[in-house]
């Protein structure tokens, strides 16, 4: 069954201009900002902050403290919460996301019942709920020393990296944000998301509803 069309792409619903660095909305350091453009017919749709140099060290600092200084990096079961939370976020905007992706990256609308978004909604949340089921420690058979014939225990332990620059480019903007998100921050590591200049929205973006 072919999915039902909602109407032409909406342009109304907010979006941020401003950069989410250390949990803050701020703008660019240098105050620079640059115009989104619809690919369809050139209008401007609006504007977004023009990060620089001293916003992605700002940004670098801030992941490495929350990956340092926090429980995300060892806590699994704050992880899963915290993911599935932003899971249902995004689901409940589903179709503003939709419009957006139409407006902004100029996908065909029969494409965000699939690849553009439904599907990388699929992905994040099977990345959530491997988190429970990954083998994060696991111990190999044992090892005999040569030298003293004696058994040595051998064990595999995952850990995260630390921080991940996730760079993302215009065609699948959604997709693969959400994608590198997924893996990166399931597996305890901290972002930096970088999402083309063509296709920023969908990496700054509100929420338009509020939470009950």
């Amino acid at each position: 069954m072919s999915p039902t069309p909602s109407g032409p792409p909406s342009t109304a619903s907010p979006h941020e201009e401003r950069l989410l660095i250390d949990g803050e909305l701020r703008s660019a350091a240098g105050s620079g900002t640059f115009e989104v453009l619809n690919p369809a017919d050139g209008t401007v749709l609006g504007k977004v902050a023009d990060a620089g140099r001293e916003d992605m060290l700002d940004a670098i600092g801030a992941a490495r403290r929350a990956f340092e200084e926090t429980d995300w990096a060892v806590d699994r079961q704050f992880r899963k919460r915290a993911l599935a939370q932003l899971l249902d976020a995004l689901v409940e905007e589903k179709n503003e996301l939709r419009e957006e992706l139409v407006a902004e990256a100029g996908a065909p609308r029969m494409l965000t019942h699939g690849a553009q978004l439904e599907e990388p909604l699929q992905k994040f949340r099977w990345h959530i709920e491997h988190i429970d089921r990954f083998a994060w420690v696991r111990r190999l058979d044992d090892a005999v020393n040569r030298f003293t014939d004696e058994p040595s225990e051998r064990w595999v332990v995952k850990e995260p990296i630390g921080v991940v620059a996730a760079i993302t480019p215009w065609n699948f903007p959604f997709g693969l944000l959400l994608v590198k998100l997924a893996g990166a921050l399931a597996t305890g590591n901290t972002v930096v998301a970088k999402p083309a200049p063509e296709t920023p929205w969908n990496a700054t973006r509100k929420g338009t509803r509020s939470s009950a």
